[in-house]
């Protein structure tokens, strides 16, 4: 069962790396099938950059919309959270 935050935290885990430990696919054939780096997809679940909007609509595509755009738009870091989970 994936876990829904970062190690025992209230901070949400990225929800494409939510998909992606689900399904047991590595960020690496993720990033192939989404025709992104594999260090640019990391960038992303590690929140140190954003999908563009063509690549965020084809993430949405390739999972079949179980990782939503709302998802992708609205996820934030874990020094973007305080403690409670709440948005800093």
């Amino acid at each position: 069962m994936p876990r829904d935050s970062w190690y025992g935290t209230n901070v949400p885990m990225h929800p494409i790396r939510k998909y992606l430990e689900r399904l047991g696919i590595s960020q690496r054939e993720f990033a192939r099938r989404a025709g992104v780096k594999p260090s640019s997809l990391n960038d992303v679940i590690q929140g140190r950059s954003h999908l563009g909007r063509e690549n965020a609509l084809n993430v949405v595509r390739i999972t079949g919309g179980e990782v939503t755009l709302e998802e992708l738009l609205t996820w934030k870091p874990a020094s973007a959270v305080d403690s409670d989970g709440a948005a800093a």
